[in-house]
């Protein structure tokens, strides 16, 4: 609730991400809990990804196509869920995966409707902001189609 009141979240979540969640899922022990944020342990993670990646599928929605200002905002989207993404990879959880999962088909597309015109657009003038989106994008959804090839195989 209080990241609504948030005109750009995503500093704070960076923040939150970077030093709570990442701490958390490094850290082998079940009852760990960060230092800085004390409510983020290993069993408030599913809410705080829910939460998280709700806020920025909102904030993504807010998005229009026409202004050329939304380049930045699609870059924070980008790399947010590269770093949601991150700590994934050394700790897997089903419920998250699934929440992840769940945001990003309409994150995708979304950005595939309004932030590729976008991207297009802005090459000329904005060459390396535009590459810098689509890799971040290439690290986060590489990962996401590997999760979803091996639960097919499993």
């Amino acid at each position: 609730a209080l990241l609504k009141h948030y005109e750009e979240p995503f500093p704070e979540l960076t923040n939150i991400f970077d030093n709570g969640v990442q701490e958390v899922a490094e850290t082998a022990s079940k009852d760990f809990t960060s230092a800085q944020y004390p409510t983020i342990s290993r069993s408030t993670l599913g809410v705080i990804y829910k939460v998280a990646l709700t806020c920025m599928l909102n904030h993504a929605k807010k998005s229009r196509a026409e202004k050329e200002d939304e380049l930045d905002s699609w870059n924070s989207v980008m790399t947010f869920l590269q770093k949601a993404v991150n700590p994934l990879k050394v700790w897997r959880s089903r419920s998250i995966l699934l929440t992840l999962m769940k945001v990003c088909k309409p994150l995708l597309e979304r950005f595939l409707r309004l932030g590729i015109p976008l991207l297009e657009r802005s090459f000329r003038s904005r060459r390396n902001d535009v590459v810098n989106i689509l890799k971040t994008l290439q690290i986060s959804t590489r990962y996401l189609q590997m999760i979803c090839i091996s639960s097919k195989t499993n």
